[in-house]
């Protein structure tokens, strides 16, 4: 059975049997490649100094500047090729129909950006090491499957980077006790006489289709979910590694700084007769014999649940939220995924051509990230949807019979946080296209924002009626009738989703709510960890606030 789907990482002995089972179907292709690294740069240092040497013979004045001219040439050549080979390598791991002479055409363009990865990786790792080695094995789990990331989803440089360290995120480790397994095995092979020496370089690939595995494992159980590193983590992993070279250097300068200004306060002791070296009294630096200092006591308190459905509500608005908030509502559209003049393409100065300004149908949009509006938005953001409301708001002088413009500027009001405006546009483009789910679906979310639960039940319902298979729609009518006080309704509704998607961390851990709410704790602290389990962020914080009673979630 595969342990993915149940929101696990594969065993260490599934992974080395199935690790194994490729080795041997692609062992001699992986070691032709592998072979190919190591000869490249070799040939790529040879050839230059052994010209630069013949070159220096015939012209022994230029010796100098010949052989550091070829040095610098050699070092380049090892560097690229050895970059070229490594690239090949890795593609033939990760593409098991991929033959050597393929593994190297497709490696070539990648030559240089697995190069900048490969320094970027190695810098900011021998910095953490720096940092007395803790930071540095942190660092080396979180950034182990950057190659992987980089090679199978073209994710380059610091967002690969990045990248892994969020697969591995809420598994460390786990992941950890993977690779250390296939270390050890490594090391114990290594250890054996002249023999196991040789087998260890036969079993270098398979090291490497093992690792893979486990990155296939962390992307399985990521999804499909969108990636974009923000600045502010790039310059945190910057800072972390540069802190490793620079923290040490000030240190060694505090300490000869100190040193350099002794001579000094003695030669001021031989004038003045004053100890270069003054006294320091107990306790001056921290408390004397027998003091006791009473230690710092971390209170926590269940989660208020009479604010749950309050919390709910302020994550949809990009708000921080307490203990054990509701799960985020989902938007079924945005205009902000496309140009704001994308429906119109085509559209003449005055006025957009009828055939492409027709409202959604229900179920056509691809379901949606969770919402953010209001406050939670960039100023980039803000003016790009403000400027989306301005192009809708002409296509409804031109047409006032465009529901789909009306659809359109009432999610950009939302994303704004203009709730009410947005509820009006919504309810405008009902009584253009009331046989569309989605946009009820949608204006039940502008009236949740707006806390106004009975009519977002009212829209939930009838999107239910229209679409009777949106897990979104019972995910958020199930957010609404806790809005409401009636919990029943709400795991009864959460229920429904569950089924329809069992794999919604959101679902688990809005019904964990519904739970808490009726007094179900054990029902409600299940479902926290099944939510946690699957990556809920949400579920993991709530689940570490309250200590041992839920430690064993993971």
């Amino acid at each position: 059975m595969d342990k993915t789907s149940s929101g696990e990482l594969s065993g260490i002995g599934d992974l080395l049997g199935r690790a194994w089972a490729i080795y041997k179907e692609r062992m001699w292709t992986l070691m032709a490649v592998g072979s190919a690294t190591v000869i490249l740069p070799l040939v790529s240092l040879a050839v230059p100094l052994g010209l630069g040497y013949v070159m220096s013979q015939s012209m022994p004045d230029l010796k100098a500047p010949i052989m550091v001219v070829c040095l610098l040439l050699a070092l380049a050549g090892a560097i690229w090729s050895g970059n070229w080979g490594m690239s090949a390598f890795l593609t033939a791991v990760v593409d098991e129909q991929c033959g050597v002479r393929e593994a190297f055409r497709q490696g070539r363009p990648k030559t240089l950006a697995h190069a900048w990865l490969g320094g970027l990786t190695a810098l900011i790792v021998t910095g953490a090491y720096l940092l007395l080695g803790i930071p540095g094995v942190i660092f080396t789990v979180w950034f182990f499957f950057a190659p992987f990331v980089f090679i199978e989803e073209d994710v380059r440089g610091m967002n690969a980077l990045l990248k892994s360290k969020e697969y591995v995120k809420g598994r460390w480790f786990g992941v950890c006790l993977r690779l250390l397994a296939v270390w050890l095995i490594s090391a114990l092979i290594s250890s054996i006489p002249i023999a196991g020496q040789v087998l260890a370089l036969f079993l270098i690939p398979f090291g490497f289709i093992y690792t893979f595995l486990v990155y296939k494992d962390l992307k399985t159980l990521w999804g499909d979910t969108a990636f974009q590193p923000a600045t502010r983590a790039k310059i945190g992993v910057l800072a972390t590694g540069t802190a490793g070279y620079v923290l040490p250097v000030v240190i060694v300068f505090a300490f000869m700084g100190s040193m350099l200004f002794m001579p000094f306060s003695m030669l001021k002791a031989k004038v003045t007769g004053e100890s270069p070296f003054p006294m320091v009294r107990d306790g001056a630096f921290g408390p004397g014999p027998g003091v006791t200092i009473n230690p710092v006591v971390s209170t926590r308190t269940a989660p208020a649940m009479g604010t749950d459905v309050q919390n709910i509500k302020t994550a949809q608005a990009g708000q921080a939220a307490k203990p054990a908030p509701g799960a985020l509502k989902r938007l079924a559209a945005s205009e902000a995924e496309t140009s704001p003049a994308t429906p119109l393409a085509g559209s003449e100065p005055g006025g957009p051509e009828k055939d492409k300004t027709r409202a959604p149908r229900s179920g056509e949009i691809a379901r949606s990230q969770d919402v953010k509006a209001g406050g939670g938005l960039t100023r980039e953001d803000a003016m790009k949807h403000r400027a989306a409301v301005k192009e809708y708001t002409k296509a409804i002088e031109s047409n006032s019979k465009d529901a789909l413009a009306y659809h359109n500027r009432a999610i950009a009001y939302f994303r704004l946080g203009k709730y009410r405006q947005a509820v009006d546009d919504f309810t405008n483009a009902i009584k253009l296209d009331p046989k569309n789910a989605t946009v009820y679906y949608n204006r039940a979310i502008a009236y949740g924002a707006l806390g106004e639960p009975k009519q977002a039940i009212e829209d939930g319902t009838k999107a239910v009626q229209l679409n009777g298979k949106d897990v979104n729609a019972y995910l958020n009518r199930g957010i609404d009738y806790m809005a409401l006080g009636d919990g029943d309704r709400a795991v009864k509704d959460l229920n429904t989703a569950i089924e329809f998607s069992p794999q919604d961390a959101a679902a688990y851990y809005a019904r964990g709510v519904a739970y808490h709410k009726i007094g179900s704790k054990a029902l409600a602290l299940k479902d926290f960890k099944k939510a946690a389990q699957m990556g809920h962020k949400k579920a993991e914080q709530y689940l570490k606030s309250q200590g041992g009673v839920a430690i064993a979630w993971r």
